[in-house]
């Protein structure tokens, strides 16, 4: 009888270590949107930042929407701004996603953003429907063979920016 007890418990220490170990090493955060910049770009609320901070989607790069009076939208621009806004209207929780580097050098979060209710990755949503195209990181490459591969698609279906290539 002790000798199962003993055991059961050594199991549920080891359990229970387990996931401390996944929960402090985990590279995910949960937010919510405040609102959504460009194709590439959104501001969250975290935890650890309430009133907000500017997230830059990792490993894409959407058409660049004019930001001066004079400036044209690149083309496909307002259809990607469109894209996102649709997909996580304010309040919409989501969590991100971190790779190696978690800033970028304007001091933006860099991260692969999932929509809370369908677990769907925003950035590879991008660019499967030719919403934007991949962008290599030298750093973050956790779902570089991914983009690749989801852009090479895009590309041979004509889809979204791809139609006018």
């Amino acid at each position: 009888m002790e000798w199962n007890f003993l055991n059961v418990t050594l199991f549920a220490l080891i359990g229970v270590s387990l996931i401390l170990y996944l929960i402090s090493t985990q590279r995910f955060e949960q937010a919510r949107v405040l609102e959504v910049l460009d194709g590439d770009s959104i501001i969250v609320a975290t935890e650890r930042y309430k009133k907000g901070v500017k997230v830059r989607l990792g490993g894409i790069d959407a058409p660049e929407k004019g930001t001066r009076i004079f400036e044209k939208n690149e083309k496909f621009a307002r259809q990607a701004s469109r894209f996102v806004e649709e997909r996580l209207p304010p309040n919409t929780k989501i969590y991100l996603e971190y790779d190696h580097q978690k800033w970028d050098e304007y001091g933006r979060l860099l991260a692969y953003i999932y929509i809370t209710k369908s677990g769907k990755s925003l950035n590879a949503e991008m660019i499967r429907n030719g919403f934007a195209t991949f962008k290599a990181h030298r750093r973050n490459k956790k779902y570089e063979k991914l983009f690749e591969r989801l852009e090479s698609q895009a590309k041979k279906y004509r889809l979204g920016l791809w139609q006018y290539h």
